[in-house]
């Protein structure tokens, strides 16, 4: 029974820090997801990294004939992005209390 009241009161502190906190960290992820994008595209580019290529290199399947360059660099990037996400992940939430204090003074309604 002890053990079930630590985890009802963790459950409600948890619920209330979300509460407080949960547009934050949506926008902030957002963010954070987004603005890697355009750099790591011009980066592609710059580098004339081609990922339809690099398909159809790796599997013999004539890729580049039905794919555009820059889409397919575009889907690379956005792939590239969202496996970034196991490092972006830690970084979101270590840095969440500093944001959330700068929501606090720039977006007051945001942030209770």
């Amino acid at each position: 029974q002890g053990q079930g009241q630590v985890r009802c009161m963790s459950m409600s502190k948890m619920k209330e820090e979300l509460r407080e906190k949960g547009p934050v960290l949506l926008v902030w992820w957002t963010f954070c997801w987004l603005a890697p994008i355009a750099p790591l595209y011009f980066l592609a580019e710059y580098f004339q990294i081609d990922p339809a290529q690099m398909l159809e290199d790796a599997t013999g399947f004539h890729v580049t004939e039905h794919v555009n360059k820059d889409w397919a660099t575009l889907g690379g990037v956005v792939a590239f992005n969202e496996a970034m996400e196991v490092f972006r992940a830690p970084l979101v939430f270590a840095s969440l209390p500093a944001v959330v204090r700068i929501a606090r003074r720039w977006a007051p309604r945001l942030v209770r």
